[in-house]
């Protein structure tokens, strides 16, 4: 299987490339062309040279760059979710109370991304990816409007669930830009993704805060706001994405659940589940030696060793495929430096500040604490630019990681007072 999949990555990377890639170079026709003989080690063709043997030049017409931009506008609607909640979480507390639970408003749709999107990006890989990507967000719209009319806290935890459930197909549609631009855009791809994402963040902080600050209730309006968003992602989807058909194998209901991994699935389910609850209620509802939380816990971490290991031996195309670390570290690097971002974002910048800045009383309203978080979202917007010219012009992605993971470091390992944060405010944030 291990095979299998490597043969389809390859297979896509020559599509990609293929699709706006000069004519095959001398050296990789000639590769191409010479005869092939039997031997216990067959010539290997560089890649370079291989992603340019029989190609076939493709225009982008609108309906390329439609698809494109539903994609990035799903991805700013997904980060809308999980930013503009989550900001003005202390007044929604406010005004529906139940604070011991509140946290879940905004673990409840990761906890749905975190557990359900291996399993979804497994099943966009044999189911068709249309659907897998246009039907979740009709699930969040039902969601978003249960929550924009939730009377207390469970209705409204219950809504974010199911909003979560758009949120497990982001692997998806973060593709889809990818999968429609060649080769050589893959980092102006990401850019335009990642662009949709920080306008996503700019909107979710400002606008949450503008809705929050109208009444004790205004926050509702950060439901509607995303049932629309959701609708027209489904509706988009559904009238202008055709991905391309490739070959069909007939599989049995059987074949389409093993190729899901479910052993693995479940195990991570399972693990994520029990420790995500263990920590939202550690050090709130319940003290960090209390059984409440150590059971939890302690199962969560053996269920995940199980994962891992299933993952290791037990097979290697499940969730956790082995074709990802055949050739370098890189899939592993990523993967944790995605986790050291998401620990940054969702603690720090868009959850515990936001309630510093009120409960120091820094500021007392939503829309001022909104515009105190620009001094995060504009320089994301603004340097996303930047960084994505400079990784496609120089096809370099390493030194803008470093550098802008160096950046996150100096950033944490210079604490400040809170004397000094106020002192050192400008007068219009003060």
């Amino acid at each position: 299987m291990a095979t299998d999949l490597e043969k389809a990555e390859t297979g896509r990377v020559e599509e990609a490339e293929a699709q706006e890639a000069p004519a095959p170079h001398a050296a990789a026709a000639a590769a191409a062309a010479a005869p092939k003989h039997h031997h216990a080690h067959p010539e290997i063709i560089p890649l370079d040279q291989e992603a340019v043997i029989d190609v076939v030049h493709i225009d982008l017409t609108w309906r390329s760059w439609l698809v494109v931009f539903l994609a990035c506008f799903a991805i700013m609607a997904q980060v809308f979710v999980v930013v503009a909640a989550g900001s003005v979480i202390a007044f929604i507390i406010r005004d529906m109370g139940e604070a011991s639970i509140a946290g879940w408003i905004i673990q409840g749709p990761l906890l749905m991304q975190s557990v359900l999107s291996p399993i979804v990006g497994r099943l966009s890989d044999v189911l068709d990816r249309k659907y897998i990507a246009a039907v979740p967000p009709l699930v969040a719209f039902v969601g978003a409007v249960i929550s924009a009319k939730a009377s207390s806290m469970t209705m409204l935890i219950v809504g974010g669930i199911l909003i979560g459930t758009t949120l497990s197909t982001i692997a998806i549609v973060q593709s889809i830009p990818s999968e429609i631009l060649p080769l050589k855009y893959r980092a102006l791809a990401n850019g335009f993704s990642f662009m949709g994402g920080a306008i996503g963040g700019l909107i979710g902080s400002l606008g949450a805060g503008a809705v929050t600050n109208q009444s004790a209730d205004g926050w509702r309006s950060i439901f509607w706001i995303q049932a629309a968003f959701h609708a027209a992602t489904s509706l988009g989807f559904l009238a202008f994405y055709w991905p391309p058909k490739g070959e069909t194998v007939r599989m049995s209901a059987r074949d389409y659940v093993w190729a899901c991994d479910p052993v693995g699935s479940l195990l991570f389910i399972g693990s994520a589940t029990l420790m995500l609850l263990a920590l939202d209620w550690a050090g709130g509802a319940y003290a960090w030696s209390n059984p409440h939380v150590v059971a939890p816990l302690v199962i969560g971490l053996v269920l995940l060793v199980c994962f891992c290991a299933y993952e290791w031996k037990g097979r290697d195309d499940g969730l956790v495929a082995h074709v990802f670390f055949h050739k370098n570290a890189n899939f592993a690097l990523s993967v944790f430096a995605f986790a050291v971002e998401g620990w940054i974002f969702y603690s720090a910048v868009n959850s515990i500040v936001p309630q510093i800045v009120l409960h120091l009383g820094f500021q007392a309203d939503a829309w001022r604490i909104s515009v105190r978080q620009l001094s995060y979202t504009l320089v994301t917007l603004a340097t996303s630019i930047p960084v994505t010219w400079y990784a496609t012009r120089f096809r370099d992605l390493r030194t803008p990681l470093v550098v802008t993971f160096v950046f996150f470091l100096v950033a944490y390992v210079s604490p400040r007072s809170p004397q000094r944060l106020r002192s050192s405010h400008p007068p219009f944030l003060r």
